[in-house]
């Protein structure tokens, strides 16, 4: 892991390099061990992200690394893996809000404003698997989203 960190295989087997991070990753994750490379490796805080929203509920931390992943340019993943992450970051925002003891009109406003951030990635995947589409989808219909719900719902209306 050392030598990844270090960036000394960043022109060797790209896929299977990414494939090898994201194992040993998890790996050390679920042997709780920590690492310098789950501070700067996207693959990593992706898993660590991942693992803190499921296996320990602690939305928090994760919501802070979905952030970073976020804010990074994803132009190199697969639209399906970009829209994925989405969506992952936006469900995890949900958990963090409703576990909150923020007052119920905040806790709204906190996950309209993560919806309307990720809205605009739903057009980079107009079909019906667009997970992040199904995912707002849902969230309008309990809370009535300021997003465009036109386009929404001409888009993916007929997606089961």
């Amino acid at each position: 892991m050392t030598e990844v960190d270090n960036n000394n295989y960043a022109t060797h087997w790209q896929y299977f390099r990414n494939f090898s991070i994201q194992s040993l990753c998890h790996f050390l994750i679920l042997n709780n061990e920590e690492h310098s490379i789950f501070q700067k490796n996207r693959w990593c805080k992706l898993i660590k992200a991942y693992s803190l929203n499921t296996y320990w509920k602690d939305y928090e931390k994760a919501d802070v690394l979905f952030s970073e992943i976020i804010e990074d340019p994803m132009t190199d993943l697969f639209i399906y893996e970009r829209n994925l992450i989405y969506q992952q970051s936006l469900i995890n925002k949900v958990q963090f809000v409703n576990k909150s003891s923020l007052p119920k009109a905040e806790k709204f406003h906190r996950v309209e404003e993560a919806a309307v951030k990720v809205f605009p990635k739903i057009k980079e995947l107009e079909l019906c698997n667009n997970p992040l589409a199904r995912t707002i989808k849902e969230l309008d219909s309990q809370m009535q989203l300021p997003i465009d719900r036109n386009y929404l719902y001409k888009t993916f209306g007929a997606c089961k």
